[in-house]
């Protein structure tokens, strides 16, 4: 229908499939989110921030933040360089503290 608004699954859904495989790790939902402007996902158990270096849509002045999950904040981690990562697209990045560290 010309003109009609799309359910609210179809709005939402991403632009491809979340059950997708590219080499060993499958898509996320947030593959397809590329005009968020802030995003928080504090205190959700995360322990991969890569699909959020993935996303091309996350880019200067964005706001993430991803204090109390479970992300290693080591300097060598995978982790650690995720963060440099989307602090060099000039993500305005919240990242500490992580796991029990003042996040109780």
């Amino acid at each position: 229908m010309r003109g009609s608004v799309p359910s609210r699954a179809a709005r939402s859904r991403p632009a491809s499939s979340a059950s997708t495989w590219t080499g060993t790790r499958p898509k996320t939902p947030l593959a397809g989110l590329v005009r968020l402007r802030e995003l928080s996902l504090f205190h959700n158990r995360i322990r991969d921030p890569t699909p959020l270096v993935e996303n091309p849509g996350i880019g200067a002045g964005d706001v993430v933040d991803v204090r109390c999950n479970r992300l290693s904040l080591a300097p060598d981690s995978g982790d650690m360089r995720a963060v440099e990562a989307l602090r060099g697209r000039d993500v305005r990045l919240r990242y500490a503290p992580q796991g029990a560290g003042g996040c109780g």
